[in-house]
């Protein structure tokens, strides 16, 4: 019983770790008030989490604010171009929905391009904050791995929307687990997605190390 409670134990390890992943969710909204700056907030995360694979453990509270300082410009230019794009295919999709044969079918169309958009910027969020690349390079790259990696892209998608259809879908729910959305629901979500892809960004990670060219 002792052993349980050794801070190398599992279930210290998992509880040190779980109390990190609240912290960061505090930060990531206290951060993201300004609305605009939810790009690098999030981009601070993932940051914070590739770190963290990398065994790079201590001062993540001042990597989260490094991150979200250094990668301030491109990540909020990939948020505001995502949140204009979704907001013209969220329009495209009511507006063609409503009409008749054959035009009601661009309804479909914008569904498409709407899910593509999610998709890369999931992928594109993510590449801001361990590599350095132009915003078209970026965007290049998220839409590749979105396709390559579509399984992880599905699971990816559907965890960052959890809070918003929780919160859409079941409000009542949404009200009586508000405290577990102020807590953990966005750098849970991010960790599980930077897990996800920790197979796929290391050996990139370690390649750019080895040749920085």
């Amino acid at each position: 019983m002792r052993k349980l409670f050794d801070a190398d134990s599992g279930l210290m390890r998992g509880l040190s770790r779980l109390t990190d992943l609240v912290l960061l969710n505090l930060l990531f909204l206290i951060t993201s008030i300004p609305i605009v700056t939810i790009g690098a907030s999030a981009s601070a995360l993932y940051s914070v989490f590739f770190r963290w694979h990398r065994q790079e453990e201590s001062g993540y509270v001042k990597a989260y604010f490094h991150a979200f300082a250094r990668d301030f410009k491109e990540a909020t230019v990939l948020w505001l171009a995502f949140v204009v794009f979704m907001a013209i295919s969220i329009f495209d999709i009511w507006f063609f929905f409503y009409q008749t044969e054959p035009l009601s079918y661009f309804a479909v169309l914008f569904c498409f391009l709407g899910a593509m958009g999610l998709f890369t910027y999931s992928y594109a969020i993510i590449l801001v904050s361990v590599f350095a690349n132009s915003f078209a390079g970026t965007l290049k790259n998220a839409l590749l791995m979105a396709v390559a990696y579509f399984p992880r892209t599905l699971v990816m998608a559907l965890l960052n929307l959890f809070p918003f259809l929780l919160v859409g879908l079941f409000p009542s729910l949404a009200l009586q687990l508000g405290w577990l959305l102020v807590l953990l629901a966005f750098s849970g979500g991010a960790y599980l997605n930077s897990l996800l892809l920790k197979p796929v960004i290391l050996p990139m990670i370690e390649k750019k190390t080895e040749n920085p060219g």
